[in-house]
């Protein structure tokens, strides 16, 4: 129940300072729902270490419309070690969050969305 992007690694890492920012143009078949952003820190063994992440619900949009979502996550200060790649996870449940999240809900993601990320 999520989707998950990883970048190429970066050969110098990079420093991320401030608060990443997640736009996401989504289509729901139920009127409310919840989403999970990760950010992760990922190696080339396959481990992954959180950096920073978001919830985020909508409630009583119409259903099966295009709608956008905007996240501001959670402020860091974390330096990717060279040859570490980012991912970027998307999920619809986390054990620390309530949701409102219908059992048979389809999420989709419907048109441009991105993450801006402040790098140095």
């Amino acid at each position: 129940n999520g989707a998950v992007w990883v970048t190429s690694a970066f050969p110098g890492g990079r420093s991320i300072r401030g608060i990443p920012a997640l736009h996401l143009s989504l289509k729901s078949t139920e009127s409310s729902g919840t989403v999970v952003a990760y950010l992760y820190d990922y190696d080339a063994l396959g481990n992954a270490h959180l950096i920073t992440h978001e919830p985020a619900s909508w409630l009583g949009l119409a259903t099966n419309r295009t709608f956008t979502l905007d996240l501001r996550m959670r402020a860091t200060a974390y330096t990717i070690p060279a040859g570490h790649s980012l991912a970027l996870v998307i999920d619809t449940q986390d054990p620390l969050y309530l949701d409102a999240n219908s059992f048979a809900a389809g999420i989709s993601f419907a048109g441009s969305s991105w993450l801006d990320l402040p790098v140095r």
